[in-house]
C-alpha cells in the first residue's frame, strides 16, 4: 500500500478548516510514498517520516473562495502573512484568482492533532475513542485554496495545467467528487492519455513511407514477401511507459526542474514506487476501457516475451511475468485526428501540426494512404510538448513568485530553499 497517511488522518485535518470545501485531496510524498522507486516488492514498509520536517500537501476546492477566506482568516489567522491579514479576505481572493495559477497557498502550517497507537489520527474534539488510546502529535501542513470554478476550467481546459496536472497522477480524495467535478476530471483523465500518446515514440513497425514514384516497384517487392498478421500493424505500448509520460506533462517547462529546485527524480518515483503502479491502474482503468470502447485502442495483457522494447528493466521488475498494454497505430493518421480531438481545445488549434499530413506508403503489402511518415511524427511531438511547456512555464513562475506575497518572505524563502536543497541532493 502506497498511502502514507491515513484516511482517517486526512479527514481530520479538513474538520479543523471551515465549511464551504467543495472538494478536497491529498497527495505529495507524505500523503503517497515516492520513497524507493527500485524496490522489486511491493511489500517494502513505506519510509520514515519525520512529521515535523515533511509536510502534509492538501488542496481544497471552495465555492465562495471570499467568504472562505474571511471564516479562515477568524479561525486560523497565523496561517496568513502579515501582508495578507492587513488586507483581509478581499485582498487574499484578489492574490488567489489573479496571479499565478489562482491557488493561495499555506505552507508549514502547525496542526495538532491526536493519533492513535497504530497511527491513524481523528478529530481534536472526537469523543468516539478513550482518550488513553491517543497520543498527542504535531504535523506541518501545506494547503491550498482554489475557487471550484477555476478547478472546472482548469480540469476541462488546461488553462495552467497546474491542479490538472496534479490530477492526473494519484490523489487520495478527502471528501468525495461533486459530480461537477467528477465529470471535469474524467475529461482531464482522457486528455492526459491522448496528449502522452501523441508525445510517446513508436508506431507502424511494417510501415515504409516512400515517394509515391517508389511505391509501384516498392509493392511489387513487398508481394514476394509473406503476408504479415495485421496485428503487427499495432505498437504495444505498457501502461508504466504511458504513466511516466502522463507525469511529465506538468513538469514539460517547469523552471523547477531545470534549475535544481525539483527532484530529478520524481516522475520515476511517482510511477515505480512500490505500491504505486497499482494506484495509476486503478486511476486510469475507466479511461482506458472508454477509449478502448470507442475503437482507438486495445488494452491487452503481454507477457516476457512481448513487452515494448522501450520498456526499462524497472518497469519490467515492476509488473513481473504480466503487463497491460495498449496497442494502437500511432502512424495511422485517423487514429492520431481522434487522439488530438480529445485534448483542450487551446490545443487543437495546432492539430494539422500535431498529427501530421497523410502520405502513401507500403503497410503489409498495401498502399495505404493513411499514413503520417516518422518526420511528421517527430515534429508533431515536438509541438505538441512546447505548447505544453508554453501552458506550465508561466503558471509556475507567477505562482512560484506569488509564493513571496501569500505566504510571506520567510515562509516562501524557506520553502523554495527545502526543495532545491532536496533536488540537488537527488542528482
Amino acid at each position: 500500500n502506497a498511502q502514507i497517511t491515513s484516511d482517517e488522518e486526512l479527514s481530520s485535518i479538513l474538520r479543523q478548516f471551515p465549511d464551504g470545501i467543495d472538494y478536497a485531496f491529498g497527495y505529495g510524498s507524505m500523503v503517497l510514498s515516492q520513497g524507493n522507486a527500485t524496490s522489486t516488492t511491493d511489500d517494502d514498509p513505506p519510509p520514515k517520516i519525520n512529521n515535523n520536517k515533511s509536510m502534509i500537501d492538501v488542496i481544497f476546492s471552495v465555492n465562495d473562495p471570499q467568504s472562505w477566506h474571511e471564516q479562515n482568516l477568524r479561525r486560523h489567522p497565523k496561517h496568513y502573512s502579515l501582508l495578507s491579514r492587513a488586507g483581509g479576505a478581499g485582498f487574499v481572493t484578489w492574490m488567489q484568482t489573479n496571479f499565478g495559477a489562482k491557488i493561495f497557498f499555506h505552507p508549514y502550517v502547525d496542526l495538532d492533532r491526536k493519533t492513535t497507537s497504530t497511527g491513524s489520527a481523528d478529530d481534536l474534539g472526537s469523543n468516539e475513542r478513550n482518550d488513553d488510546s491517543y497520543k498527542m502529535a504535531t504535523s506541518q501542513l501545506k494547503y491550498g485554496i482554489v475557487g471550484t470554478t477555476d478547478l472546472l476550467r482548469d480540469l476541462t481546459h488546461w488553462d495552467h495545467l497546474y491542479l490538472a496536472g496534479r490530477m492526473h497522477k494519484p490523489i487520495v480524495s478527502i471528501c468525495q467528487y461533486s459530480d461537477e467535478i467528477l465529470e471535469a476530471q474524467k475529461i482531464n483523465l482522457q486528455s492526459a492519455v491522448c496528449a502522452s500518446l501523441l508525445l510517446l515514440s513508436g508506431g507502424h513497425p511494417r510501415s515504409q513511407f516512400q515517394s509515391s514514384s517508389q511505391i509501384i516497384a516498392a509493392r511489387a517487392e513487398a508481394e514476394e514477401k509473406a503476408e504479415a498478421d495485421e496485428s503487427e500493424r499495432y505498437t504495444a505500448i505498457s501502461t508504466p511507459r504511458l504513466y511516466n509520460t502522463i507525469a511529465s506533462l506538468s513538469y514539460t517547462g517547469d523552471f523547477r526542474m531545470d534549475t535544481g529546485a525539483e527532484d530529478p527524480n520524481k516522475v520515476r518515483k511517482l510511477v515505480h514506487t512500490p505500491g504505486m503502479l497499482d494506484l495509476w491502474e486503478r486511476t486510469y482503468q475507466e479511461t482506458l476501457e472508454s477509449l478502448e470502447k470507442i475503437g482507438l485502442l486495445s488494452v491487452v495483457e503481454m507477457t516476457d516475451g512481448d513487452k515494448d522494447d522501450n520498456a526499462t528493466d524497472e518497469t519490467a521488475t515492476a509488473n513481473s511475468s504480466s503487463m497491460r498494454a495498449l496497442e494502437l497505430d500511432l502512424c495511422n493518421y485517423s487514429t492520431r485526428k481522434e487522439l488530438m480531438k480529445n485534448l483542450p481545445s487551446k490545443l487543437q488549434k495546432y492539430s494539422e501540426k500535431v498529427v501530421g499530413i497523410p502520405k502513401p506508403g507500403i503497410v503489409n503489402n498495401d498502399i495505404s494512404e493513411n499514413m503520417v511518415d516518422d518526420q511528421s511524427l517527430t515534429r508533431g511531438r515536438e509541438i505538441l510538448r512546447q505548447e505544453l511547456a508554453n501552458i506550465v512555464a508561466p503558471a509556475a513562475r507567477s505562482q512560484s513568485i506569488k509564493g513571496f506575497f501569500s505566504a510571506g518572505v520567510v515562509k516562501s524563502w524557506r520553502y523554495a530553499m527545502a526543495k532545491f536543497a532536496k533536488g540537488r541532493l537527488k542528482k
